[in-house]
């Protein structure tokens, strides 16, 4: 099931320039990926901590998926 307001993860800052920050919410975060829209994965990884991604892609908007056992939560992350 999809379902936006868990807050699975906070993403910072959003709009983003180089760098990504992503932070866990409650609930346990099993897997995160971050795609374009055309679906290329650009980052893939299972995090329990808050993780910092370097960010060298075209700006435009991205996709990114949070996923834990029982729930997938996707917001859109926009990189300028």
């Amino acid at each position: 099931s999809e379902v936006n307001s868990l807050n699975l993860l906070q993403v910072y800052p959003n709009p983003a320039q180089n760098q990504l920050h992503l932070t866990p919410g409650q609930h346990a975060v099993t897997e995160v990926v971050l795609k374009d829209l055309n679906g290329r994965i650009i980052y893939q990884n299972n995090i329990s901590e808050t993780v910092q991604i370097e960010l060298n892609e075209p700006s435009g908007v991205y996709l990114l998926e949070a996923s834990t056992n029982q729930h997938t939560q996707v917001q859109k992350v926009i990189i300028h």
